[in-house]
């Protein structure tokens, strides 16, 4: 099953190129799209009658989609949580014999944890609220997961929801961008392997990544 956030914007009509890619490589595949408090939905009725819509008014960024998409669809063995600027490429079946495969990971360091909207260290959010929700903090070294875009079976959703992590909520692009790092130290403290990356490693937006299995369309939205 693909879950797709989705943050619509007319000027850049993503969603519906996504959705196209996903039906040519993996037309055997449920899909459902959860938007993420668009100002405009008008979108949500051009799609397909066989498109699952969430219009749930999402503001907690691309994990909430994926678990509020996950909870209410437990009868399904995998789940692709992508984002509505990726297209699928080829066909991605493979992936489902891992237990976990994100489309890019990074270090960190070098790579930081970031800056929050006061240009306080993302480290200062970070900290309490893993604590709060996980019992630890960030690690003095720790992978990113890039987007966070991971494609997984189910045990790793119920691996993450069992030990708080989608207790975290980001409530602004800064806080998601930290997801992005929580969500590969998460990961990793569970034993899943986020260095399993179509993408391999890296932690630039730009890079010459490998775009034979997915391509990432670059927004750069709030």
């Amino acid at each position: 099953m693909f879950i797709v956030p989705c943050k619509f914007d007319r000027n850049y009509p993503v969603i519906f190129q996504c959705i196209e890619s996903i039906k040519t490589h993996m037309p055997n595949e449920k899909i459902a799209v959860v938007d993420s408090n668009s100002a405009d939905t008008s979108y949500l009725s051009e799609l397909d009658k066989d498109i699952i819509i969430y219009d749930i008014k999402n503001n907690n960024y691309t994990l909430e989609a994926f678990y509020q998409a996950y909870l209410d669809n437990q009868d399904e063995e995998y789940f692709f949580n992508i984002h509505d600027s990726i297209i699928i490429q080829s066909d991605l079946s493979f992936v489902k014999q891992k237990d976990l495969t994100v489309l890019r990971y990074w270090h960190s360091p070098p790579v930081p944890m970031g800056r929050n909207k006061d240009d306080s260290d993302l480290v200062d959010w970070a900290n309490p609220i893993m604590n709060q929700h996980l019992g630890y903090g960030v690690p003095a070294m720790y992978k990113g997961v890039f987007g966070p875009i991971f494609m997984c079976k189910k045990k790793v959703m119920d691996d993450l929801t069992n030990c708080g992590f989608f207790n975290i909520k980001a409530t602004d692009k800064f806080e998601a961008c930290a997801m992005e790092r929580i969500a590969g130290i998460v990961l990793e403290n569970l034993g899943y392997d986020v260095t399993n990356a179509l993408q391999g490693s890296g932690g630039e937006i730009y890079g010459n990544y490998d775009e034979t299995y997915m391509k990432k369309i670059h927004l750069l939205r709030m």
